[in-house]
């Protein structure tokens, strides 16, 4: 019953980085995904299955990203 209030569902992830970080992240499918306020948002339904990301420097961290809905 509250099942989705405890497990909500994740759509892709939060990557973190330091506040020096420029660029952006790029996808071997040639997608970019611009930086803003030291972190970007991947939403992995636009993924392909074998994509990989080539990130313009180590992240601090990564975390999920959980869409607000409404």
């Amino acid at each position: 019953m509250f099942a989705s209030w405890f497990m909500p569902k994740t759509q892709g992830v939060v990557i973190h980085f330091s506040p020096s970080a420029t660029g952006k992240i790029t996808s071997s499918e040639g997608q970019g995904y611009t930086i803003d306020d030291h972190q970007a948002i991947i939403d992995a339904s636009g993924l392909g299955q074998e994509v990989k990301l080539t990130l313009p420097e180590a992240p601090i961290k990564v975390s999920p990203w959980l869409p607000k809905n409404g």
